[in-house]
């Protein structure tokens, strides 16, 4: 993985951060290139998983997409499924380290964003409840 800072100056048409509402409480919106590289990395883990999911989550970065991307209407499943994907791309990204990026100062903020992410969406896991088991569904 090699996580691709923004550049230096504002160019028209780019969107300067990117927004994932998670529950009517909670959204997730930090800066354009985090959300970028975190929405790709998220989807590059999930993509044989759910390919759909995977695409949603692409089309929903800033470079050349919305920039936004709306969970509220998940399953909990597909719920579930970006949670595993940001949690991979957490491990991978703490494996790699700060040698990852252009400029290594930068890790820590990454780091901050992703746990931040992940943080909401088990709330938001949690606050929709427990999917029961075949053997526990009627």
């Amino acid at each position: 993985m090699h996580v691709v800072l923004p550049l230096p100056r504002v160019q028209d048409n780019i969107v300067m951060a990117g927004t994932l509402d998670i529950s009517e409480n909670c959204c997730w919106m930090p800066a354009g290139w985090i959300y970028d590289n975190v929405l790709e990395q998220i989807a590059s883990f999930i993509a044989n998983e759910d390919n759909a999911l995977a695409n949603s989550l692409l089309a929903a970065r800033t470079a050349g997409g919305t920039g936004y991307l709306d969970l509220r209407c998940c399953s909990r499943r597909e719920l579930e499924t970006i949670v595993r994907g940001a949690q991979n791309c957490l491990e991978s990204t703490r494996k790699q380290g700060g040698k990852a990026f252009y400029d290594s100062r930068f890790y820590p903020g990454f780091i901050n964003q992703l746990e931040s992410l992940l943080a909401m969406l088990s709330d938001a896991l949690d606050d929709r409840g427990r999917i029961p088991n075949e053997s526990e569904q009627i």
